[in-house]
């Protein structure tokens, strides 16, 4: 697992503007100094200079970030993009984009690393998006109330089967296989057994025995324990896009079951997303 980074944030442009950042090193919300406007003639400054220096830890010490205007759900896109390339570079070519996360009101989401090169080198979510949360969180938190983020939880399924096959351990799945019932609102008048049927239907998407589909009785019957699951992955830091959240001081506060019912999450997830509160 990739460690914490330390550098200054790239210099951001926020709806076309440049701006100058002065930044302490990433995970530090204490003394973060704010933007200071800069015409686009004084890009070249001397904190500029010593930004390069300390940007050498980032995988893309040179690229910059750039805020879009509201798109038609409201929400603004942050994307960290080479140098001398910017919004209008990314319409006419997608392909230049290395990673991005999106801000609706005070919630943060969708951290993605966009650049092939960057995933054939495997490098983290949690790495690569760094500098575009910093500037995210600042935007979430802009009109006074506390910033959020959901994250994915890609790859839940695949742990949960390995849990159920041995592969893994799970502390939730041997309280099941004991016999005993996960307590939540869905979960009254369930047994282990029914619970942990639901589970392996949901992680397999094989309908239990005797239902032809994995259908919404199933998601009821298996949610109590399907969040408890959800919480584990997250706190064995099996999700890089959660860890990319809590190395910047956020803490889970809750999980969003069903909260994506897209077919390919639903297979990869449950549909289940986690939730954070940067403190």
């Amino acid at each position: 697992m990739i460690g914490p980074r330390t550098f200054r944030s790239p210099r951001i442009y926020l709806d076309g503007i440049k701006y100058n950042c002065h930044c302490r090193s990433f995970g530090s919300r204490e003394g973060g100094g704010g933007f200071s406007e800069q015409g686009e003639g004084n890009a070249d400054t001397d904190d500029n200079n010593n930004d390069n220096n300390n940007n050498k830890n980032h995988p893309y010490p040179n690229a910059t970030v750039h805020r879009t205007g509201a798109l038609a759900n409201g929400a603004r896109q942050y994307l960290l993009l080479p140098p001398y390339k910017d919004l209008q570079h990314v319409k006419m070519d997608p392909k230049i984009r290395i990673a991005s996360i999106f801000v609706h009101r005070n919630l943060v989401f969708g951290a993605r690393v966009h650049s092939e090169a960057a995933n054939e080198l495997e490098y983290p979510i949690s790495t690569v998006c760094t500098p575009l949360l910093e500037y995210a969180v600042r935007d979430a938190g802009s009109e006074g109330l506390q910033p959020q983020a959901r994250s994915t939880l890609f790859g839940l399924c695949a742990w949960v089967v390995d849990c159920l096959d041995g592969r893994q351990q799970s502390h939730v799945l041997e309280r099941l296989e004991k016999g005993e019932v996960i307590e939540g609102e869905e979960a009254e008048g369930n047994t282990a057994s029914i619970q942990l049927e639901a589970v392996r239907a949901i992680a397999t998407g094989t309908p239990r025995p005797g239902h032809s589909v994995v259908g919404i009785g199933t998601f009821r019957d298996g949610q109590a324990p399907w969040e408890l699951l959800a919480r584990e992955f997250c706190e064995k830091q099996l999700s890089d896009e959660c860890i990319l959240y809590k190395r910047a001081g956020a803490a889970l506060i809750g999980i969003d079951y069903l909260a994506e019912k897209k077919e390919d999450y639903i297979k990869s997830a449950g549909g289940s997303m986690a939730r954070f509160m940067f403190l």
